[in-house]
């Protein structure tokens, strides 16, 4: 008796990606784990009011992460996940060197004046911005007067209405 179905090359690539589609599982879930790793320990150095910008984002990432995973779509879990873990990551870096994306200690810069006064009748440009030439007045230019508008076109002639087809009266041979 032959057997029903024989183990081929297509049976054991179908088994395999079989295999592989199970693992995407686990990694998901995996870089879900240690997003959420990477979050606490922003969480533990008090990122969510040292550094608000990148903890919010890692957070938000984590959050989307698993609502991904929720829909079985792995790939977008797995780049979500990785992108929350990176954030968590950059938010402890923020608060170890005191800086944020959002507070970012720089000074603003103040412009200093002038050590010697301009002379009398210059123009005085503020630091910043660009001085712009006054404007030359325009010649007058005699302007044609408007053309009268053109005509209208007339409508097109319309043609009679065809005449109405007569039909035998009832019970008549035509």
């Amino acid at each position: 008796m032959p057997r029903p179905w024989k183990f081929t090359n297509t049976a054991a690539a179908g088994l395999l990606y079989s295999a592989m589609t199970g693992c995407t599982a686990i990694n998901g879930y995996a870089h879900l784990d240690g997003a959420d790793q990477a979050l606490a320990r922003a969480d533990e150095q008090n990122a969510k009011e040292l550094a608000p910008y990148e903890y919010t984002l890692a957070k938000r990432y984590l959050e989307k992460a698993g609502e991904e995973a929720g829909y079985s779509d792995w790939r977008a879990c797995e780049d979500l996940a990785v992108l929350s873990a990176e954030w968590a990551d950059k938010a402890v870096i923020a608060v170890a060197t005191n800086r944020s994306a959002v507070k970012a200690d720089v000074p603003a810069a103040t412009p200093t004046p002038p050590t010697t006064p301009p002379p009398p009748g210059a123009v005085v440009v503020p630091p910043g911005t660009v001085a712009v030439p006054k404007p030359q007045p325009v010649p007058d230019v005699a302007v044609p007067p408007a053309s009268p508008p053109a005509p209208a076109t007339p409508p097109a002639p319309t043609l009679p209405a065809p005449p109405a087809p007569t039909l035998p009266a009832p019970g008549t041979q035509p």
